[in-house]
């Protein structure tokens, strides 16, 4: 099991985090959530922090199994991609909460869990599932959709930005003509 995290120090780490602090910071959240001034209303931590368990499982999940992308990208790629991904929801959940009054309260890593999974959709494209007979991808995104849409509908506006994120960070992710060559 070791072995498997070897040369991925950033989702290991990413994951090691949410493993030990998930649980504790939501249950912080469902205090802090009522006051008004807390950290836990601001855009920063709601793109972090999982909502509930539901939430909170399928992200341990995901980036479980999305490990393998920084051993084929590379470590300083892998964090451009988080970063762009994480200041484009960022930036959208500030603007919307900001111009148009109305926040996404929907917490939890669903813009960086799309951009990743896109990465590994393309470095990955042939594994199935054990359990069930569908792709594993498939699965990855269905679950994300099904269990971000149950809580809040606003889930879509982090998988847009997940979405865009990967558009913006490919170019520089995917491997040139050359290295596929040698």
């Amino acid at each position: 099991m070791l072995q498997s995290f070897r040369g991925s120090p950033i989702i290991s780490s990413i994951t090691g985090i949410f493993l030990l602090a998930g649980p504790m910071a939501m249950a912080v959240r469902g205090e802090l959530i009522q006051k008004k001034e807390s950290i836990f209303n601001q855009p920063i931590t709601q793109i972090i922090v999982p909502q509930n368990i539901m939430i909170y499982f399928v992200s341990l999940v995901i980036l479980h199994t999305i490990r393998h992308v920084e051993q084929v990208i590379g470590t300083l790629k892998v964090f451009i991609t988080i970063s762009i991904s994480l200041i484009l929801d960022f930036t959208t959940r500030t603007v919307l909460d900001m111009f148009f009054g109305f926040g996404i309260n929907l917490s939890g890593p669903f813009s960086l869990l799309i951009t990743l999974a896109c990465l590994y959709c393309i470095f990955f494209p042939t594994f199935r599932s054990g359990l069930v007979y569908l792709n594993e991808k498939t699965l990855m995104f269905i679950s994300l959709a099904v269990v971000g849409a149950i809580y809040n509908i606003l889930v879509v506006i982090p998988i847009i930005c997940g979405f865009v994120a990967f558009a913006l960070t490919s170019p520089f992710s995917l491997p040139d003509e050359k290295e596929k060559d040698d």
